[in-house]
């Protein structure tokens, strides 16, 4: 792929890869970055074009990778952003929750990583009596023009159980080969997929846990359109829709039903303890997910015929 001023290059923080690279789609990309990434290297950013550099400087140690997207010109920059989004996005849902992307620089960060080190063996190495620096030691003070743009650079986040530690391998390559081409294009042309995907990766960054939950239900609600008996009519479609008939669709009914009650305590500041907070929290999270995978699975996003067809045939 030529390299262009717009291609946007993500930073990934926690999220370890088993090749050097995978290709996700078309013009993105998941790459390994060569060298280790430190805080000295870091400091290449600025001042100046990057006054913020000094805040990744916790984060940089577990830093070891970057997504990258390519763009063709300035009206294709905006679709990079979107596709990096997309692409966080699904990791969360694939169970890389713990990984989060912090900044973006329209440049490889391999462009820095190993700076420092290849710097101390320039200057630390005599050559014929002399203090000699080796070519490209210091090409970052000719960086080209950039703006960079921080992204997920939260302090926490909620991290949900089952949270995958394993490292990204080829078995999650396939995957989104298999997915992304249909993400992009329901969240392009859908604006119901488009706030649920926004509102499956946002909540984790509300420490409020009533408030991440409001959010966890914006999306869910976002497929329905149930005016009255909400609760009822809800689980009753989800539950239909979800699973076959028998005591599993009793269960799952139950457990909605549960669930919403649960949401309607959180949103309306009703008393609550921590356990049932936490419950709601991460069990809306888990049917947000079950209805996007859905979509997913289906290629199309949710609509009346389909909770009909779970319901009735």
């Amino acid at each position: 792929m030529q390299k262009t001023p717009y291609d946007l290059y993500a930073l990934v923080y926690k999220l370890h890869l088993t090749e050097s690279k995978f290709e996700i789609a078309e013009d993105l990309r998941l790459k390994r970055l060569d060298s280790e990434l430190t805080t000295t290297d870091i400091s290449c950013l600025g001042p100046g074009n990057f006054d913020e550099f000094s805040l990744l400087s916790p984060y940089v140690r577990e830093c070891t990778c970057e997504i990258q997207s390519f763009a063709q010109n300035n009206r294709q920059t905006r679709k990079a952003y979107m596709r990096t989004y997309l692409f966080s996005a699904l990791l969360n849902l694939r169970g890389f929750m713990a990984h989060r992307c912090i900044a973006c620089i329209p440049f490889s960060w391999d462009t820095i990583a190993g700076r420092e080190k290849r710097s101390k063996i320039a200057f630390d190495t005599p050559a014929q009596g002399k203090w000699e620096e080796q070519p490209n030691t210091r090409a970052f003070f000719n960086l080209p023009p950039y703006k960079p743009i921080l992204l997920d650079f939260y302090r926490s986040s909620h991290i949900v159980k089952g949270t995958s530690a394993k490292p990204f391998d080829g078995s999650d390559a396939q995957w989104f080969e298999k997915n992304f081409a249909t993400t992009e294009s329901l969240y392009e042309n859908s604006k119901v997929f488009e706030l649920a995907m926004n509102y499956s990766t946002e909540w984790r960054f509300l420490q409020d846990k009533r408030a991440a939950i409001g959010y966890l239900w914006s999306g869910i609600e976002s497929f329905f359109d149930v005016p009255n008996e909400i609760t009822f009519r809800l689980s009753a479609m989800t539950a239909s829709l979800l699973e076959p008939r028998g005591l599993k669709r009793k269960e799952k009914f139950e457990s909605i039903k549960k669930l919403y009650a649960l949401r309607s305590k959180a949103v309306h500041g009703k008393k609550m303890s921590e356990k049932e907070l936490h419950e709601a929290m991460f069990e809306s999270y888990y049917l947000l997910r079950a209805l996007l995978f859905w979509c997913l699975d289906n290629n199309r996003v949710l609509d009346k015929s389909d909770f009909d067809k779970a319901l009735f045939e």
